[in-house]
């Protein structure tokens, strides 16, 4: 079985299962051709803004004010834009205030200034219903999370909102590259021991989709912010374990 320690080391694409060549065998008439059965699901990988949180409130509050002390008025239009575009809060703030890009130690800044803001909001941010699930769904399986939040900020939201306790292992920009670089997927599956194949990641923008197809592990794609429906691609599967 191919592990993630290989993939990450060699950055091999995963091997594909194919269906196996029907035989020629004496006095039968028709052979059914059989396929390998696919390995049960072992470790369940979460993103966590828009998968297991809805932060959306805390941002736009966030960015807003981050704007006013630059001295930018940002309206609601730009700020959806830039967290709908951005992956990170970097990527997030230089969408948002284009003028920074020029300058890495100012960007940097503020987007350090746009995290603390967003977690001062934390009355906002909200468990999505996949969230809900996540205590008989560590009972099933082991659960990790790959998110491009920094570590303190990341640990601080699932600690008070009391998701912390159900995961083997937290990566974050702390451990390797924001996604869509695959590193972050493949570290959250080795540290909960599973393998490539037996894990599911769970996503919910592009960059969650890239990293997870490098990775070799499937991915499934929410909206959690839409509620139960924009759940269901993951809920049809595992909410009800």
């Amino acid at each position: 079985m191919q592990t993630a320690q290989i993939a990450l080391a060699e950055h091999r694409k995963p091997l594909l299962i194919h269906r196996q060549m029907p035989l020629a065998l004496p006095r039968q008439k028709a052979i059914v051709c059989q396929r390998y059965a696919l390995p049960e699901v072992e470790a369940i990988i979460f993103d966590m803004d828009g998968v297991l949180v809805d932060s959306r409130r805390a941002a736009a509050v966030a960015l807003a004010s981050v704007a006013r002390q630059e001295g930018m008025k940002a309206d609601r239009g730009a700020i959806d834009c830039a967290l709908e575009r951005g992956n990170s809060a970097v990527s997030i703030v230089s969408c948002l205030l284009p003028h920074l890009n020029g300058n890495a130690n100012e960007l940097d800044r503020v987007a350090r200034a746009y995290t603390q803001a967003s977690l001062g909001n934390m009355g906002l941010i909200e468990k999505t219903e996949i969230a809900h699930c996540l205590p008989a769904l560590s009972r099933k399986f082991s659960l990790a999370i790959a998110t491009n939040r920094t570590k303190d900020a990341a640990l601080e939201i699932l600690d008070r909102l009391g998701m912390l306790a159900f995961f083997g292992a937290v990566m974050t920009l702390a451990d390797a590259p924001a996604k869509p670089d695959p590193r972050m997927v493949l570290l959250a599956v080795m540290a909960i021991g599973a393998g490539i194949a037996s894990s599911v990641f769970v996503g919910d923008k592009p960059s969650d989709r890239m990293a997870g197809k490098a990775a070799g592990v499937r991915t499934i794609m929410v909206d959690g912010a839409r509620g139960k429906i924009g759940c269901l691609p993951f809920l049809s599967e595992f909410g009800g374990r």
